[in-house]
């Protein structure tokens, strides 16, 4: 059936429709972790990336080619090609059941990552976490504290400290993490601007102490890929009104890409641009923080479920 194109093969003995196995990489994944727990004669528990692409999760350039369970234990652990097996006892309140299948919960999954994966990465994932009210910090440092002693709890610590539910995108949390690597100063997240009580937008970030709005471009703002109604030509010009009413207001712009992430010294530089025009022109006057434009996370993610 496979050489007529009717099956897939996702694992050996394990098969998917043409259909299933041809969708993107995390659904394949997510295909393949179902497949290990119908092989699994432990009571393992679905964990670390594997659990985040099933939380639904984003998974910013993180090793999909294992799947990763826990099973009870403090020794045993191994690895093979397409399974990573951790041993760790975890408590009923660790594990939550997503689909039928037994995972760790979302505050257990994102410290388990914080513990192995690069700083940027854990960061992401927990930002992302953090904006959907998947989680909270506080369950995330209540996580940590039941790792006395294991391998990774000091960096775990220092990454759920640098997360952030403001941040609503990877390209957003790397920006950030970029910003404090080359020295740029202080900044809000999501900051509503208004004059005269009249709304400009909300920035993605705002250097209030400069005057500077800043803006991550990522390119699927201007696809299809997005949950937007409007045509990819109708948001870049309501981008460019926006911009034009800030600037308007005296602030400036400063924009970048995912290109200037990869070369710190290229955003220092934008900044410093955007700093020198911001001394050049009179100081903006906008309107103080107004406690109702708190900001409220907008999206929702959904477990992958089969």
């Amino acid at each position: 059936m496979c050489n007529q194109g009717d099956l897939a093969r996702v694992r050996p003995g394990v098969y998917a429709t043409p259909g299933d196995a041809a969708t993107d990489i995390t659904t394949r994944h997510v295909i393949a972790v179902h497949a290990a727990m119908a092989k699994q004669r432990t009571n393992a528990v679905v964990s670390h990336v594997s659990a985040a692409a099933i939380h639904g999760l984003p998974l910013w350039d993180l090793s999909l080619a294992q799947v990763h369970l826990t099973q009870p234990g403090t020794a045993g652990g191994h690895t093979t090609r397409r399974r990573h097996q951790h041993m760790a006892h975890l408590s009923p309140a660790q594990v939550t059941e997503v689909g039928g299948l037994p995972v760790s919960t979302v505050a257990r999954t994102i410290v388990d990552l914080a513990r192995t994966v690069q700083f940027d990465r854990a960061v992401a994932v927990g930002d992302a976490a953090l904006n959907n009210a998947m989680t909270t910090v506080d369950e995330l440092l209540t996580e940590i504290e039941r790792l006395p002693g294991r391998s990774g709890a000091k960096r775990a610590r220092a990454a759920v400290l640098a997360m952030d539910p403001r941040s609503e995108s990877i390209g957003e949390s790397w920006s950030r993490i970029v910003m404090d690597r080359a020295g740029l100063p202080p900044r809000d997240l999501q900051r509503v601007i208004r004059v005269n009580g009249d709304l400009l937008g909300r920035a993605d970030y705002f250097f209030d102490e400069h005057g500077i709005v800043g803006e991550f471009d990522g390119r699927v703002k201007y696809s299809r890929q997005i949950d937007d109604p409007r045509d990819p030509g109708e948001i870049a010009w309501d981008e460019k009104k926006r911009e034009d009413r800030l600037r308007d207001a005296g602030l400036e712009v400063m924009r970048w890409t995912w290109a200037d992430l990869a070369a710190p010294h290229r955003l220092l530089s934008l900044f410093d641009s955007a700093r020198r025009r911001a001394e050049a022109s009179p100081a903006p006057i906008i309107d103080a923080v107004d406690p109702r434009d708190a900001y409220v996370p907008r999206r929702r993610v959904r477990p992958r479920t089969l």
